[in-house]
């Protein structure tokens, strides 16, 4: 069924007569006719939503297409979540010059139940693997730290299509402990996540041997300790974009376009600094980068965030969120730094460093988990 105020797309196949009406919508003007519009599959997500590119003359566009209802919206337990909603919903109004959310429109395919978000192509502002450096975080941050003063304690915030941050942590934790064979669901939204998130199931098993049964057995029981996550769902709150890695940061000129809003939530700060802190200097750091070298930018954020806000914030508080933001991290996606194992298997010195910074960062969770009390 469609959706209130939402145009149904559903006899507009992908191509030139869908984007040119899309446009209209978007107050833009129609680019070139409907078969002069190229189409390229975009394939490398790591979740099930399917992206193309659409070529048309000069222009470049992006349509991502999601199911309407999935398992983010079951294991989140909000309903009205999502980004196709998040957007629809105005949200973006309530966004600080210095960020941009690139989406010029969302429309219901009512016969395969899907939305179709169209972007603007913001390809050339993305660093590519490998290029995203220590200036583009400090520049990532501040633009961050503004969006999160604009929206800290916000009241829309209650009114918006979000789910609780807590429930982002449900939403990856879940299926974590069934995989593992911790905590067996039988929800069908957790077979969902391990369908489409794959990487659970492919880093998960090597993750665990790496730490060891010992070490292993307490990164479980972090998992499913529900003592912090209750302090999590307690904690004051801002708009989380909720996945700040580098496929989904495009420098612009004066800003930058975030992409992917899917894990968008309302939570305290620091777990979108760690979201990004983790992936980009644990599991995939720039060269020159030693893994784990992190140091420097919980005091930036802090200062950035404090000028953002026009004031001071109590430090303590924001110490024990930036904990509670590691220990997301690490419920939600730590086993993901399986992934800088090298195919060598006898490159023990590699699986030696590895296991060193694996088992560092699950101790940095339990020690974060035990000085929270």
């Amino acid at each position: 069924m469609t959706e209130p105020n939402v145009p149904d797309s559903t006899h507009a196949p992908l191509g030139g007569s869908y984007l040119a009406t899309a446009l209209r919508r978007a107050g833009r003007p129609p680019t070139g006719e409907a078969d002069s519009v190229s189409i390229e599959p975009l394939l490398e997500g790591r979740t099930g939503a399917s992206v193309a590119r659409l070529r048309c003359r000069d222009a470049s566009y992006v349509v991502k297409t999601v199911p309407r209802v999935s398992w983010r919206a079951a294991g989140t337990g909000c309903a009205d979540g999502g980004e196709p909603r998040l957007w629809l919903s105005g949200m973006t109004g309530n966004l600080p010059p210095s960020i941009r959310w690139p989406v010029l429109d969302v429309s219901l395919e009512a016969s395969s139940d899907c939305y179709r978000i169209l972007m603007e192509d913001v390809g050339s502002g993305i660093r590519g693997r490998g290029q995203f450096v220590p200036a583009d975080s400090r520049e990532l941050l501040r633009a961050i730290a503004r969006m999160h003063a604009d929206s800290f304690e916000k009241a829309w915030l209650e009114r918006a299509p979000l789910p609780d941050v807590a429930g982002t942590v449900r939403v990856f934790a879940e299926p974590v402990l069934h995989a593992a064979g911790a905590r067996s669901s039988s929800d069908p939204w957790v077979a969902e996540v391990l369908r489409d998130f794959a990487v659970v199931g492919a880093f998960l098993p090597g993750f665990l041997d790496l730490l060891g049964p010992q070490m292993a057995d307490a990164y479980l029981t972090l998992v499913a300790d529900d003592g912090w996550q209750a302090r999590l769902r307690q904690s004051r709150k801002t708009l989380l974009h909720g996945d700040l890695r580098r496929a989904n940061i495009a420098f612009e000129d004066g800003g930058i376009a975030l992409l992917d809003w899917e894990l968008a939530s309302a939570g305290p700060p620091g777990c979108d600094v760690q979201w990004h802190i983790f992936l980009h200097y644990w599991a995939y750091p720039p060269p020159g980068v030693r893994p784990g070298d992190d140091g420097e930018f919980c005091d930036f954020y802090l200062r950035a965030f404090e000028e953002a806000l026009g004031r001071t914030v109590d430090r303590a508080e924001f110490l024990d969120d930036w904990a509670l933001g590691w220990l997301k991290v690490m419920a939600t996606i730590g086993y993901i730094l399986y992934d800088a194992l090298p195919s060598d298997a006898d490159a023990s010195e590699a699986r030696s460093a590895l296991r060193d910074l694996a088992h560092r960062a699950v101790q940095r969770a339990i020690d974060a988990r035990e000085a929270l009390g």
